[in-house]
């Protein structure tokens, strides 16, 4: 799969009740891995902020493409923190579904 920033794909809930809106917000390789940076744009629960994740965890996650080009300005600044960060090697890129990720704080 090809993601490219500014992109929005649907994303698999594990209840199969609603589904996840994510905002492509990064997308590279660094130190040979590929990451895919996304924030979740919600109107029910408000918007994440920039998360990192694997590019597998992305693929496997996603369902459709619904939009390209949208802007991503609101989550440049937290993209620019991560990526700091992950160069200096004190942070890292989620393996896990969205969804997972998504229900950590719940468990």
């Amino acid at each position: 799969m090809n993601f490219e920033v500014g992109q929005l794909w649907t994303c698999k809930a594990a209840d199969n009740e609603k589904l996840h809106n994510l905002l492509v917000v990064s997308a590279e390789e660094l130190d040979d891995q590929k990451i895919v940076g996304v924030a979740v744009v919600d109107s029910e629960m408000g918007d994440s902020p920039f998360m990192p994740f694997s590019q597998q965890a992305i693929e496997d996650s996603v369902l459709d493409l619904v939009q390209s080009n949208i802007d991503i300005a609101d989550f440049v600044e937290g993209y620019e923190y991560w990526k700091e960060l992950f160069i200096e090697g004190e942070a890292g890129v989620y393996n896990l579904s969205v969804d997972e990720v998504l229900n950590l704080d719940s468990e």
